[in-house]
């Protein structure tokens, strides 16, 4: 069934990352980095499934002028170049429609935060794909991995693809210091309402939630993502540290509640005997009050 899932991440050149490359990867295109000169040739890559670019207002261009453009106007060694947020779409629409939902809220932020966004859907095919968008898509490991990328500059885009002055709202540090909502804060509820009303228009009774575990009174150990280094090490049949990891840290917070729950049968055992509501040997076993026989 559909699962919740949204994280972000920055791109920062002072951590080695170029944008450029970014968007030659997710949209497995041929790119030319004009800062630096590199080429980045990702076609043979396999698994993309559609995407784009979005501007406010509904306008586009193309990814290697945006993102140029981009790394051109950003010059400190250290400067976070865009952002990017993941979403996992749900496994029971079509492609058709997904793509149809991820527009839409591709659009949305864009307009939202007045900036450029690149998306992009992936997913491995079983089969062809049909012309209407109808086929769905099963990745040998996990049939449910569908997912999109939305990468969005750092600075505000207008409708003609001039770049502005930096997106405050996008900054984390900016919005806790303004006591506003950050993007991710925000924008949970934003893509939840979407993707439930897709599910709904399409007849689906699913629905996923941006709350978290506890706060929807489940009791449950939330799981964790793999990542793509990791996946392909675990498809070679070894185990790969993050499982590891995980694994141990799982092993451990069910020692601790087996050790908590332990510890309060054994003080409940003691305060009985100490109350004498336990029965403590050579004692009589009638209940209290009642007459032998």
């Amino acid at each position: 069934m559909a699962i919740f899932h949204m994280s972000a991440r920055p791109f920062s050149r002072g951590s080695g990352q170029s944008v450029v490359a970014a968007s030659a990867y997710r949209s497995c295109a041929r790119l030319v980095d004009q800062r630096t000169g590199q080429i980045h040739d990702y076609r043979a890559k396999r698994g993309h499934a559609g995407g784009g670019v979005i501007l406010p207002g509904g306008g586009t261009l193309s990814s290697s002028d945006l993102w140029n453009a981009v790394e051109a106007k950003h010059k400190r060694w250290d400067a976070i170049v865009g952002r990017e947020l993941e979403l996992a779409l749900p496994f029971e629409l079509t492609l058709g429609q997904n793509r149809v939902l991820v527009d839409e809220f591709s659009l949305f932020v864009s307009n939202l935060y007045r900036v450029g966004v690149q998306f992009d859907i992936h997913t491995k095919a079983d089969g062809n794909d049909d012309s209407d968008g109808s086929a769905r898509f099963y990745p040998p490991h996990d049939p449910r991995n569908i997912h999109a990328h939305l990468m969005q500059t750092a600075c505000h885009v207008d409708p003609q693809g001039e770049l502005g002055n930096k997106c405050l709202e996008l900054d984390p540090i900016h919005c806790s210091r303004a006591k506003i909502l950050n993007q991710m804060q925000y924008l949970r509820a934003v893509w939840e309402q979407m993707c439930n009303l897709a599910m709904a228009r399409a007849g689906y009774a699913t629905r996923i939630d941006h709350r978290t575990l506890e706060a929807q009174g489940i009791e449950r150990r939330p799981s964790f993502h793999l990542g793509p280094c990791a996946s392909a090490i675990e498809r070679a049949g070894k185990s790969s540290r993050i499982r590891e990891r995980e694994m141990a840290r799982a092993a451990a917070e069910k020692a601790q509640v087996a050790a908590e729950a332990e510890a309060e049968a054994k003080a409940i055992r003691s305060w009985k005997v100490s109350s004498g509501s336990l029965r403590k040997p050579g004692l009589s076993s009638r209940p209290p009050g009642r007459a032998p026989e």
